[in-house]
């Protein structure tokens, strides 16, 4: 008997498949649209990367937005001083008007005024708010947890608002 004819017993476990081909697909698919048109500055993920839900994929360009959120920030500041100067001649005025040196008419103006700078300090709070939104909207994060299967677009690339960037 040669060498090639024996062989030695031993435990080991046995496995046996079939091969199958195809495509696998995933269960669920999450298609990342830009809320923004602008100008990518930072691409974070990669395809067949895995990502946690919040974890940061991708930048846009931010100063425009930033500005017009300091641009909100200052309005609302005035408005809450023209509030603070209009409720300062509201208590000025009433007290002039239950003594007798001012007319009604004056009186009425400053409860006015008083709305008047109401309004605008809501005005100016709602304006932050919504370019606080435009702000956020500048980074691109993941929805949920999974892996990437798809990047649509490169660095440096110019995004119109809707525009696929990913799919995960």
């Amino acid at each position: 008997l040669a060498r090639n004819d024996i062989a030695t017993v031993g435990r080991s476990s046995i496995e046996e498949g079939v091969a199958i081909t195809g495509d696998l697909h995933p269960i669920e698919s999450v298609e990342i649209r830009a809320r923004i048109e602008g100008d990518l500055v930072g691409l974070f993920a990669r395809e067949g990367q895995r990502v946690k839900a919040g974890d940061l994929l991708a930048r846009f360009e931010a100063s425009e937005q930033e500005s017009n959120l300091a641009s909100a920030r200052a309005d609302r500041t005035a408005a809450q001083s023209e509030l603070a100067t209009a409720q300062w001649n509201l208590e000025q005025t009433t007290e002039l008007f239950r003594a007798g040196a001012v007319a009604e008419r004056d009186f009425k103006m400053a409860e006015q005024g008083v709305v008047t700078a109401k309004a605008r300090v809501a005005a100016a709070e709602a304006r932050v708010r919504a370019t606080m939104s435009l702000v956020n909207d500048t980074r691109v994060v993941a929805p949920t947890t999974g892996t990437i299967s798809m990047r649509a677009v490169e660095n440096g690339e110019h995004v119109a608002r809707g525009a696929e960037l990913f799919t995960l």
